[in-house]
C-alpha cells in the first residue's frame, strides 16, 4: 500500500492541507524505514548497534555497527525534515534484547534472541 493509499479509506477523509502533512509524514519514515533496512545485515550478535531515535520514526532502530553514524546521520536529517512541517510526541518502548536474527539486526520484543 502507498502512503497516498493508506489516507484514501479515511472517514471523513481529512481537509487537504491535514493529508498533505500525513502524506508527507508517511513518506519520511518510509524513506527511514528503507534507508535502515539495507543496513540491518549482520552474522553475528556483536555485529549489531543500537541507534536510537525519536518520533516519527520509532524510539531506536538496530543496525549494523557499521552503519550506526550514517544511520544516525540520516536521521537528524529526516527529523529536521519532518519537523519543519509538524511535531510528534510519544512514550519510548522499553529496552529490547538487541542481537543478530535470521541475518538481520534486530529486537526480540523484550526476550533475549534464540541462540543468546
Amino acid at each position: 500500500m502507498t502512503c497516498a493509499e493508506r489516507f484514501d479509506d479515511l472517514k471523513p477523509p481529512p481537509k487537504p492541507e491535514i493529508r498533505a502533512y500525513m502524506l508527507r509524514a508517511c513518506l519520511l519514515e518510509r524513506e527511514f524505514d528503507a534507508f535502515v533496512f539495507e543496513r540491518q545485515a549482520c552474522r553475528v550478535d556483536a555485529d549489531c548497534e543500537l541507534v536510537n531515535t525519536w518520533c516519527p520514526f520509532g524510539s531506536r532502530v538496530a543496525v549494523n555497527r557499521q552503519y550506526a553514524e550514517e544511520v544516525t546521520r540520516k536521521y537528524k536529517e529526516l527529523a529536521r525534515e519532518y519537523h519543519k512541517f509538524a511535531d510528534c510526541m510519544y512514550k519510548a518502548n522499553t529496552a529490547e534484547a538487541l542481537g543478530c536474527n535470521a541475518g538481520k539486526c534486530g529486537f526480540a520484543n523484550g526476550k533475549e534472541l534464540p541462540g543468546r
